[in-house]
Order: C-alpha cells, then structure tokens, then sequence
C-alpha cells in the first residue's frame, strides 16, 4: 500500500519572491538613510558657512575691509586658530564673493 505524505515546502517562485521583496525593502531602506545622511552634510555646510560669515563680519568691523577671497587672514589666532572649516561634502575651501558673503563651492 502506497501512502501519499503531505509534505510542505517552500517552492522555488514562494523563495525567488521572498528574495525580491526583501531586496527591494532594503533598497528603500537603504536610499531613506543616505538621503538622511546627505541632508545633514548640506546642514553641517551651511553651519561653517555661516560661522565664517561671522568672522568675516567681524573682520570687517575691526579692520574697515574684508579679507581676501580665500580667507587667509581669518587663519590668525584672533579669528580662527588653526584650519578654516571646509565643505563637508567635497572638503573645499569656502570663499567669499564681492558683497563679503561667505559661499560655498558645492552648495551655492
């Protein structure tokens, strides 16, 4: 006598969908994190942009002129002792335009 067993498994298209969903769930994830990630750069950029600003104001005010483009004399112990803040995005310097505004190269 023959008994038919019922066996349950998985078939091959229930693992293939499976491997499908579970991909494409982790590639929202994983855009959602660096969206994330790439919106705080831009916020961390325009935090030193706008501090340089202030010392570039303040240069202003102490010396009646603004500093050069590239900022070289805010690198003096009495703005900004040691290296000016860059762009955390690209690691570029940050310069200023006519008006004395403070821009950055990546995130004009």
């Amino acid at each position: 006598m023959i008994s038919s067993k019922s066996t349950s498994a998985f078939t091959l298209i229930e693992v293939i969908a499976a491997v499908i969903l579970v991909s494409v769930v982790a590639m929202l994830g994983i855009q959602h994190v660096r969206t994330a990630g790439e919106s705080g750069q831009a916020r961390g950029c325009e935090l030193n942009r706008r501090t340089l600003q202030l010392e570039v104001e303040r240069y202003e005010l102490l010396n009646r002129s603004l500093p050069s483009r590239d900022l070289r004399e805010l690198k003096s112990a009495d703005y900004w002792n040691g290296d000016l803040p860059t762009c955390p995005v690209t690691g570029q310097a940050m310069t200023i335009d006519r008006d004395g505004n403070v821009v950055c190269p990546t995130h004009r």
